[in-house]
């Protein structure tokens, strides 16, 4: 939004600059042309406060590298279980907690919810830092489950096409038959997963003691809800941090194919 702002100034400050200077001239062609380049530069100033997202890639892509992102990108630690943010010369450093939780509020009475609720409400007095609590659904990616699954169903139609006896063939076809199942079912399905997590963050000079301190909180706001909510609360690591914080990991891009894939009217 400040850089919006900045070009949205910058131009219209320009187009001005441009309408006082033709003021100055008193040749009529040069008039005109200093005219239509203040309500050119007016107009892409419009542009920009509004449309910057689209102008800004559109005129960088000649160079072949586009920035859609202004601020700092965050780096995964080495250890796997912190992502850094360098802004100046301080590091930011965030930490993810999982909350495993094993009962939906559609299986719970009126009660049941309310006690729930409460013992949410309690979390915040857990931490003397400040934490975010979330809940996210995400697409469940099911290539993996679905290569298996016909890796499964090959290799069983080979052991059928060579099998001679009857009850073992018998066997094989019930195996594959069953496989069959879970293919169809997995193919008709939108798996979708629920997880919640909590982050807590932590600023020091360098990634070490950054690190040091956002582990910390993370690790005590663990232990905290674990012997609140009596669940195995753990501090997240590499892949499940992703979950968290990569728009393509909870929504990968061979589902999003495969959907329009299926809207797709040939």
């Amino acid at each position: 939004m400040q850089t919006q702002l900045m070009y949205f100034i910058t131009l219209i400050f320009a187009s001005w600059a441009v309408i006082v200077f033709s003021f100055l001239i008193d040749i009529t062609i040069v008039k005109f042309i200093l005219a239509l380049v203040a309500i050119f530069l007016g107009l892409l100033g419009f542009s920009m406060r509004y449309y910057s997202y689209i102008l800004i890639p559109a005129i960088k892509s000649r160079g072949n590298k586009i920035n859609l992102y202004d601020d700092p990108p965050y780096v995964l630690s080495p250890s796997g279980n912190v992502i850094f943010r360098r802004e100046g010369n301080s590091v930011y450093a965030s930490a993810f907690v999982k909350i495993p939780l094993y009962k939906s509020a559609s299986e719970m009475n009126n009660d049941e919810k309310l006690e729930f609720a409460k013992l949410f409400s309690r979390l915040a007095i857990i931490s003397q830092y400040p934490f975010k609590i979330v809940s996210q659904v995400y697409l469940v990616n099911t290539s993996i489950h679905k290569t298996t699954i016909i890796n499964n169903i090959n290799e069983l139609e080979e052991k059928i096409a060579n099998e001679k006896d009857e009850r073992v063939l018998d066997r094989l076809k019930g195996a594959l038959t069953m496989w069959h199942n879970l293919l169809d079912g997995l193919s008709k399905a939108s798996p979708r997963d629920l997880v919640t997590f909590v982050m807590v963050s932590a600023v020091g000079g360098n990634e070490d003691e950054a690190s040091n301190l956002a582990m910390q909180r993370a690790e005590e706001i663990a232990s905290g809800i674990s012997s609140l909510t009596g669940v195995n609360a753990s501090v997240a690591t590499r892949d499940e941090i992703l979950l968290f914080c990569e728009p393509t990991t909870y929504v990968p891009i061979e589902l999003i194919t495969e959907k329009l894939r299926e809207n797709v009217v040939v």
